[in-house]
């Protein structure tokens, strides 16, 4: 067969309509700037309030809504620049947009680092009698938030210096994505069908779940030739990101960094430590499901780059964006119409960039400001099933933070991360419920209930497992031991064998994959992924049990923004993190899935069939 090229279209061969529409958050550049230009001028009047804040609340009120507005502006600033950056970081006006911005916003810190001392100064009884005044309700739970901080937060001089040191100290993130993004380059790949391919890192996973070993084997590797040859940078800036992370803490006495992730969202360490060993406690049943895998490939050896092919018989399905929306508000149904049509009329209304195009940020993301549509970037392919499910995912998040800053004052919009996650992977579960009960045909159950099963492994045990690496190196740092590449090569080598088990042969270029995971490059994000899967586990369960209350109290948790902590705004839906119940509810349905795929790949009579021909549907 003669090798054809598959080339990415460049951005202005792409429809308009499959385009997101940032002129609705600034019509034209010059709207940008006028903006821009506005805040760099206002943000020197915090020097009228310094030295005022605990005279009255009126005053303190004052200074509030200007620093709400400051901050209004900034995020619908900064909003538009990182998604122009996001669209094409190759792109030199997106890469200076988005350099004088974060100056900006250096330069605004620095000089409202006065505010927080301030506040915390002010004694018990002062700080009492203030919020007590009516003016101030609007943002007496943003007062509290505050105070929290009491005793993490350093004299006005200490702070400044903090905030001047911000933009240099964060250079590893800058690093990091410049490297991965745009200084790698991966070269191109054959396929078994003869195509020519350029790779990416956003081509990377959809050819690791190709059905040609050889055409996996060779995006595994050639990936991780590139992170090999830059392993010493990588590791270098790996290492930096965990130092910093490090002298924050100690500069505002947390007890550990993990103390200090975890205090902001009021989340105890033994939620955390609850986490690591209730998954722990699972992972001989993970180990089945992997073995069930080797198995069904009917072939010596299982290689990680194995795991992204399903064990079911491959269904060929080419399911176009307008199709993916049309399932996907057919699956969250049961949230109610309003969710439903707030949904449509977001895609309808260009929220979203669809195609991957030169120098497009790869992966998905949905990203908001206030009283702002919520876009979503994609880079969404019709022949796999896994582009359908990130809209879904990204879908959740958008329509979480839209309900909440149409029933939310700006400082309590923003939901936690933790509850953001929550609110995309309930779409997934809904989802997968849904294709579940709409088909009959064994090949596509098998499919659908396989692809569910990845989906609960990689998320609630793989991001735990990243979870207690993220935990090693930083206690390792904090307790004085260097962060070498060889000491992250050895760490989360063993992790791997631990989590992986003896089913699955570790190539050593595997202990690589530390380095580029983006969430390592911003600390302690990811257990959030596993605590979130599994509360949405349990809520989706709920949901599908088609209780009006249980659905009434989700979209209110939805609508309820940033004005309860996590761990309280779960236990009003009856969900508990505190306790293993939400791990143990979603690793039951694990086993239960696993079971009923056994049962069909049995049925099947038939191993794994690398490049031939499977069940072809439109799902």
């Amino acid at each position: 067969m003669a090798a054809r090229t598959v080339r990415i279209h460049r951005r202005d061969e792409i429809p308009v309509s499959d385009t997101w529409d940032l002129g609705q958050l600034f019509r034209v550049e010059e709207d940008y700037q006028r903006v821009l230009n506005g805040v760099s001028a206002s943000y020197l009047r915090y020097s009228e309030f310094t030295g005022y804040l605990g005279w009255s609340a009126v005053w303190l009120a004052d200074y509030l809504e200007f620093d709400a507005s400051i901050d209004r502006d900034l995020e619908k600033l900064t909003h538009y620049a990182s998604l122009k950056k996001a669209e094409d970081g190759s792109e030199p006006a997106n890469a200076a947009r988005w350099a004088e911005l974060r100056n900006l916003g250096t330069r605004v810190a620095e000089s409202r680092a006065f505010a927080v001392p301030e506040i915390q100064s002010l004694t018990d009884d002062q700080f009492a009698e203030l919020i007590r005044d009516p003016i101030l309700a609007p943002w007496q739970i943003y007062l509290e938030r505050i105070r929290r901080y009491l005793s993490h937060t350093l004299p006005a001089g200490e702070e400044r210096l903090l905030s001047l040191a911000g933009s240099a100290l964060s250079g590893y993130k800058e690093i990091f994505s410049q490297l991965t993004n745009l200084d790698m380059k991966f070269g191109r790949l054959t396929t078994n069908h003869g195509e020519r391919i350029e790779l990416t890192l956003g081509l990377a996973d959809s050819l690791l779940a190709n059905l040609d070993r050889g055409t996996r084997r060779r995006a595994f590797h050639k990936l991780y030739r590139q992170i090999e040859n830059h392993q010493f940078t990588l590791a270098s800036a790996l290492a930096a990101s965990v130092r910093v992370d490090v002298y924050y803490a100690r500069s505002r006495r947390y007890s550990s960094v993990l103390a200090a992730a975890l205090f902001q969202d009021s989340i105890p360490v033994s939620v955390y430590d609850n986490l690591v060993a209730s998954v722990r406690s699972y992972l001989p049943l993970v180990h089945q499901y992997y073995a069930l895998r080797r198995q069904a490939f009917a072939r010596g050896k299982l290689y990680y780059y194995d795991t992204f092919v399903r064990i079911a018989p491959d269904i060929h399905v080419h399911t176009q964006f307008n199709e993916a929306i049309d399932l996907i508000c057919e699956a969250v149904a049961p949230l109610g119409k309003e969710y439903v049509q707030g949904l449509r009329n977001g895609f309808n209304g260009r929220w979203v960039d669809r195609y991957e195009t030169p120098g497009k940020r790869p992966g998905s993301f949905s990203s908001s400001s206030y009283r702002n549509p919520p876009f979503m970037l994609f880079n969404y392919r019709t022949a796999t099933i896994s582009s359908v499910f990130a809209v879904a995912h990204e879908a959740g998040h958008s329509m979480h933070t839209w309900l909440s800053q149409r029933s939310q004052l700006f400082r309590y919009y923003k939901p936690p991360a933790l509850l953001a996650e929550v609110a995309a992977m309930v779409n997934e579960e809904l989802l997968t419920d849904f294709w579940l009960n709409r088909t009959t045909e064994p090949n596509i159950r098998a499919f659908l209930i396989d692809r569910s099963l990845e989906r609960l492994r990689s998320v609630l045990v793989h991001q735990t497992m990243f979870a207690e690496f993220e935990r090693t190196i930083h206690e390792t740092e904090e307790s004085g031991g260097g962060l070498t590449l060889e000491f992250f090569r050895q760490t989360y080598g063993g992790l791997l064998k631990e989590y992986l088990g003896s089913e699955i042969t570790i190539d050593p270029e595997l202990e690589l994959e530390c380095l580029r995971i983006p969430h390592f490059y911003s600390a302690f994000y990811v257990y959030r992924y596993a605590l979130g899967i599994s509360a949405a586990t349990m809520l989706a369960t709920k949901i599908k049990k088609g209780e009006a209350q249980c659905r009434r109290r989700y979209l209110e948790l939805l609508r309820a923004g940033r004005t309860k902590f996590p761990i309280d705004a779960l236990l009003d839906v009856e969900v508990d993190l505190r306790s293993p119940e939400p791990v143990a509810h979603t690793m039951d349905v694990f086993a239960e899935r696993l079971g009923q795929l056994r049962e069909l790949v049995a049925g099947l009579g038939k191993s794994h069939p690398r490049g031939v021909r499977g069940t072809r549907s439109r799902l």
